[in-house]
């Protein structure tokens, strides 16, 4: 149970936070950048956005009870709001929800944009911290979380040497390959947000179930 459900949030979180759909946005942020201030931006980036999700993995739920929101109702909202970015990828154009062009114009001028708006809200955007919220109500007790937090970890991980290998992996995809990675990611992110939209409708109403 706990594999199946690490392995949706794995394959959610990977469309979402894409390393090589999001590399574009990385090497303009530190195209005058040296070598070694692009691997401590990538750094930056990746552990900033580690902390922001786990934080939100275990204490998402009481946020949602603070403002007396059901987990079907963030279903429904959350999966709204990822179906929109997936469309977005499937045209292979930036999505607004996901980040907007004037955070990426002012994180070129600060010393170190791996926090804003590398890990927030580019990477820890509006759409993995629906993501995370959503499963992590699945997760069952600590351990649930904890294999959570380690498949968190592992695309942190996977983010940080993506970006460090950044221009030589442009190079050899060039712009074709990512924008067909992209799409790709589309898809699979889009029927992910059906999955999301269908499980909170018929938990909202029970009545749709049958």
């Amino acid at each position: 149970m706990e594999f199946g459900i690490a392995a949706k949030l794995f394959a959610a979180l990977f469309a979402i936070m894409n390393p090589l759909t999001n590399l574009p946005v990385f090497l303009s942020l530190t195209q005058e950048r040296s070598p070694g201030e692009r691997n401590a931006i990538a750094l930056t980036g990746a552990a900033t956005t580690f902390v922001i999700l786990c934080v939100t993995l275990f204490t998402g739920s009481r946020v949602l009870d603070f403002f007396g929101i059901t987990v079907d109702d963030f279903r429904i909202a959350g999966g709204l709001l990822i179906l929109l970015m997936a469309l977005s990828m499937l045209h292979v154009q930036p999505s607004r929800v996901h980040h907007a062009s004037e955070e990426s114009d002012e994180g070129r001028e600060k010393d170190n944009p791996g926090v804003f708006p590398l890990a927030m809200p580019l990477l820890a955007g509006p759409g993995s911290i629906t993501t995370v919220i959503v499963f992590a109500e699945q997760a069952h007790g600590f351990t649930g979380r904890a294999v959570s937090a380690a498949v968190i970890f592992v695309l942190c991980a996977m983010i940080y040497v993506t970006f460090a290998l950044g221009s030589r992996i442009a190079g050899v995809l060039g712009a074709t390959g990512m924008n067909i990675m992209t799409r790709i990611m589309g898809m699979l992110l889009a029927a992910i947000a059906v999955g999301m939209l269908v499980d909170g409708l018929a938990g909202a109403f029970p009545a749709l179930k049958g």
